[in-house]
């Protein structure tokens, strides 16, 4: 069954989600989500509210990124290795594989951190410090623990599909536009790009849980934060988890945060009003930079990284960055009518981060990584 706003309700009637009584209730709602999914929020007053999933049946990727995110709620509430889990996911409630629906806690009072930052224009240290424990703790210990069991065949192991993209096979592949076609152009430019892409992709070590999709927008922090400096940051939208290399995640943290000051960071075609609604998206860099260091540091201690090994870490996190800056601009470019100078400026902010990943752990993160953790 296709779930509508009009049917939802007796859904979770004869599954025993909710009771006749509530849809009589004045406060009982039903309401479309923002998701790449068919969502649905459900809520009245003194009764959970669900966050209700769904994908259409024919939209076979989605069926399975549905089951993934499915398997990681499982796991975290039945599985011992997984428990960790429990302690930033949303409540699980149920998973239809029939019809393709996932049911868990909605989040009241929540809104993602691209909407925070956004909102309060500030960087809580708190927040960085909670997103290296978040990582850091199913990252430590839940592939050493779980990979003689059976939980590992719920899992793909498959490499991120931007090295699969960018590396020599690049050459042959045909540009769906005119935009990628000059994003190419500018590649085939430094003779060494798709080698240096190569190069990272064989550093690639599977040995962790992964999320996969570590971006603002899918983390859920309270509202009311800064008023009680009480941080709850939870971490949702599992679809794309894997067992693969840790360093990914932590990857996408420092692309965040670059993406956050390269958006706000003027340029010389701009006008004055067009300057001013770039600073309102993000963050001069020297302003992040306290929150990205002790966001490695703190991800450092808990891993337990001596010295040595963290700063190898730091470097090959640094090239994963920037592989992750480049897909970034591929996938801005599949509807854009011209190549912008935001786009050109993420491509070579990706190559010099390629080429010299010493350099901009120096200049853009402000790490001295002579000077260890």
């Amino acid at each position: 069954m296709l779930l509508t706003g009009f049917n939802i309700a007796h859904y979770l009637i004869d599954r025993g989600f909710l009771g006749y009584e509530t849809l009589v209730k004045d406060d009982f709602s039903v309401n479309m989500a923002s998701s790449r999914n068919t969502g649905y929020i459900v809520k009245s007053e003194g009764n959970t509210s669900y966050f209700v999933k769904q994908v259409q049946m024919f939209e076979g990727e989605k069926i399975e990124t549905l089951r993934v995110e499915a398997n990681v709620y499982w796991l975290a509430n039945n599985e011992p290795e997984y428990v960790e889990l429990k302690k930033f996911l949303p409540q699980f409630f149920n998973y239809d594989p029939i019809n393709h629906i996932l049911m868990v806690e909605y989040m009241a009072g929540n809104i993602d951190l691209q909407q925070f930052y956004h909102s309060n224009k500030a960087l809580p240290p708190t927040i960085a410090k909670q997103t290296a424990e978040i990582l850091a703790s199913y990252h430590r210990d839940i592939f050493k623990n779980a990979q003689e069991g059976k939980s590992m065949r719920l899992f793909r192991k498959t490499i991120p599909s931007p090295f699969l993209t960018f590396g020599k096979q690049l050459a042959f592949m045909k540009p769906r536009n005119k935009v990628e076609e000059e994003m190419q152009n500018l590649i085939f430019k430094h003779e060494n790009f798709t080698d240096l892409v190569d190069q990272v992709k064989n550093d690639w070590e599977a040995k962790s849980l992964i999320h996969g999709d570590i971006k603002p927008n899918n983390f859920l922090i309270n509202t009311d934060c800064l008023d009680t400096q009480n941080f709850q940051l939870r971490l949702i939208d599992w679809e794309i988890a894997d067992m693969g290399d840790p360093l990914w995640d932590v990857a996408a943290v420092f692309q965040s945060y670059l993406l956050m000051w390269l958006y706000a960071e003027p340029m010389e075609s701009m006008t004055a009003e067009q300057i001013q609604a770039a600073a309102e998206r993000g963050f001069p860099l020297e302003k992040m930079q306290p929150s990205i260091r002790l966001f490695w540091k703190t991800y450092c201690q808990l891993m337990d990284f001596d010295e040595d090994k963290s700063e190898y870490l730091l470097i090959k996190t640094t090239r994963f960055c920037a592989i992750k800056l480049l897909h970034t601009s591929y996938e801005s470019s599949v509807y854009a009518q011209n190549l912008d100078p935001q786009t050109i400026r993420m491509l070579q902010l990706s190559l010099n981060m390629l080429k010299s990943p010493e350099e901009a752990i120096d200049s853009l993160f402000d790490i001295n990584i002579n000077v260890h953790v």
